[in-house]
């Protein structure tokens, strides 16, 4: 284990795992802005839909198995990623203990696939700003993501 780490120094982390071919992937959830995955193709961060939070049981262990079912089916890292954060984000929009459901993790991974991201490095404090596209670009520490609504 390791202390608190900076999202720089996360990332670096997660690379070294899989550089010194300790892992073939390293995911890392970051709550309620997402997850990136770390693999020899590269850093991928997928960030989560507002949904309706009932309950957070069980989100994080949902968001395993779907990177293990991604891994298992063969997706590419991205997509390992997507279902991953699907499924975690599915299991909060169900109540109590209950875990995601196949018509949760369809709405999500439907809201996942209309918003068009994308992150930049920026040294700003959190902030929302909608412009008159409708594209509203969210600064999350030094993170920028850009979704469209």
């Amino acid at each position: 284990g390791k202390e608190f780490l900076s999202n720089i120094d996360q990332e670096n982390f997660a690379k070294k795992l899989v550089n010194s071919g300790k892992a073939k992937y390293v995911a890392v959830s970051l709550g309620v802005k997402g997850a990136f995955l770390a693999c020899k193709e590269g850093l991928f961060y997928q960030s989560t839909p507002s949904v309706q939070v009932k309950s957070t049981i069980g989100a994080g262990d949902s968001m395993v198995a779907g990177l293990i079912y991604g891994i298992n089916k063969g997706y590419k890292p991205k997509e390992i990623l997507k279902m991953g954060v699907a499924c975690g984000v599915a299991t909060i929009m169900s109540e109590g203990t209950s875990l995601a459901s196949i018509e949760n993790i369809k709405k999500v991974q439907q809201l996942m696939s209309s918003w068009s991201l994308a992150l930049i490095k920026l040294k700003e404090n959190p902030s929302y700003i909608f412009n008159k596209s409708g594209i509203l670009k969210t600064i999350i520490d030094g993170y920028h993501f850009i979704s469209k609504m």
